[in-house]
């Protein structure tokens, strides 16, 4: 949309044949129907759909330069917005090759327009621009990314993270038709330790626990903390069995005093993600009511 709005303006404001007037109205087309269809269906547009985006952004502003009136003043900013958009919605090794796309396509466009003695200088000023922002885009996206995966407090993946990883193998297991199992975590007297002893004893009970728990799961299991007291584990490619003997190990390291409750549950293959986890719950509750009786 910011290509087709410039390129608009360039066009109001330049002096073009008529034959660059409709090659660069051609180009606002493109490039708006693109950003159309981004406003339109945002989060739904899959990867490749974002990659064709950034592919036609490529194309029509190396268009834009060699048929605009300058090559290195007018449209070479907009690959900023390329490198920025790469940053903001690629993994790192994806952003570094339209980073490199974004050289080679400058690079083209200023040989066919030919700016002679400037070619290096304006090659470099806009090459290093857009690394400069993809960096620091990028830089900002992991820290967010990091910010919002885990928690704060036991260092362990959060509810969101969960919600990631349990639909990633959720998926994989109906597909593979592998097993795929999950636990419940309750941690007992949390309540009270809080009540008794304050928060920051509470908070460091929680931190112990997420530290000793770490160590007893597997490398396979993804141990994540869903906030309060309440902890999930993940064990994709397991039987309900492997995982009972895996959390048989979890009270052994708990802080003297402290118990919990954990409820194992394995996928049926024929229910949803939604169930299977709705079962997991109850089966927390029903080992909670079951430790409140003894």
């Amino acid at each position: 949309m910011i290509t087709s709005a410039l390129t608009l303006y360039a066009i109001a404001d330049g002096n073009y044949s008529r034959r660059s007037t409709y090659q660069l109205l051609g180009l606002v087309a493109v490039a708006a129907m693109s950003g159309g269809v981004r406003l339109i269906f945002g989060a739904k547009i899959s990867n490749r759909g974002l990659c064709v985006d950034v592919v036609i952004g490529l194309v029509a502003i190396t268009l834009l330069e060699v048929v605009g009136s300058s090559a290195d003043e007018n449209f070479a900013v907009l690959y900023f917005w390329i490198a920025v958009y790469a940053g903001l919605y690629f993994r790192p090794r994806i952003a570094s090759i339209y980073l490199v796309g974004i050289a080679i396509s400058h690079s083209a466009a200023l040989l066919l327009e030919g700016s002679g003695q400037a070619l290096g200088f304006a090659w470099a000023s806009t090459v290093v621009t857009a690394l400069i922002g993809a960096a620091i885009v990028m830089a900002l996206v992991g820290e967010l990314n990091e910010k919002s995966h885990f928690d704060s407090l036991s260092s362990l993946s959060n509810r969101l993270s969960w919600d990631e990883r349990f639909e990633i193998e959720f998926a994989n297991a109906k597909q593979l038709a592998l097993p795929l199992t999950l636990a419940i975590i309750d941690v007992g007297d949390f309540k009270s330790v809080n009540d008794r002893e304050g928060h920051l004893a509470g908070d460091k009970l929680l931190l112990d626990l997420a530290n000793g728990w770490r160590k007893e799961v597997r490398t396979s299991d993804f141990l994540a903390r869903f906030g309060g007291d309440e902890f999930g584990l993940l064990a994709p490619g397991s039987s309900a069995e492997d995982l009972v003997r895996v959390v048989d190990r979890l009270p052994k390291v708990n802080p003297e005093g402290i118990t919990c409750s954990i409820g194992v549950v394995a996928w049926n293959s024929s229910e949803s993600k939604t169930e299977l986890f709705r079962r997991g719950d109850e089966a927390m509750y029903l080992a909670k009511r079951e430790r409140h009786k003894r």
